[in-house]
């Protein structure tokens, strides 16, 4: 997933805390959220101020109003970064009010290593992989059989069945005309 995508999903899901949500869409839209607002608010207030001055209000009251659409715009970004890593949370197969345990000093490290963790493969009791793979996809669409690592589920090869090799790209001996 790359910026764009997060983004466009961290919008689109802002009030959404049922879903899952990867870790790319996670660190993209934190970056976002932490770099990118700061920088377009203070812009914002700025053209705000003096918008409301020149068509007439007081400096005070154009601060008081940019403060009030400030403080909406806050809520927001609370309801948003809450729902965002309760998401992320319910792709490594946590509960969403775990994120709550960050105000607690204790549980602070654990709930930040499930953000950074890998969310579970395939589909969970919060939804589909937000990656779009299962485990039987990723081994499918990853490189060919002889560099895939081992399913430990698997059984083990029969020693009764001949071991498949390549086929020989020149004729062998056993292949020469007579």
């Amino acid at each position: 997933m790359n910026f764009q995508n997060a983004i466009e999903n961290y919008f689109s899901n802002w009030a959404n805390f049922k879903s899952r949500a990867s870790r790319p869409e996670y660190w993209w839209a934190i970056v976002f959220v932490f770099f990118g607002f700061p920088f377009a608010f203070a812009v914002a207030f700025q053209f705000g101020l003096s918008l409301f001055t020149s068509i007439g209000f007081s400096t005070e009251e154009a601060r008081t109003i940019m403060g009030t659409a400030g403080s909406i715009f806050l809520v927001f970004l609370i309801i948003s970064l809450a729902s965002l890593s309760a998401r992320r949370l319910h792709d490594a197969d946590k509960a969403g009010w775990w994120f709550l345990a960050i105000f607690t000093i204790i549980a602070l490290p654990l709930v930040i290593s499930w953000l950074c963790s890998k969310g579970t493969e395939g589909e969970n009791r919060f939804g589909s992989d937000p990656l779009g793979q299962s485990p039987a996809q990723n081994n499918a669409a990853g490189a060919d059989e002889s560099s895939a690592e081992p399913n430990p589920n698997d059984p083990p090869p029969s020693l009764s069945e001949p071991a498949q090799l390549p086929s020989a790209t020149h004729p062998g001996p056993a292949d020469k005309p007579q």
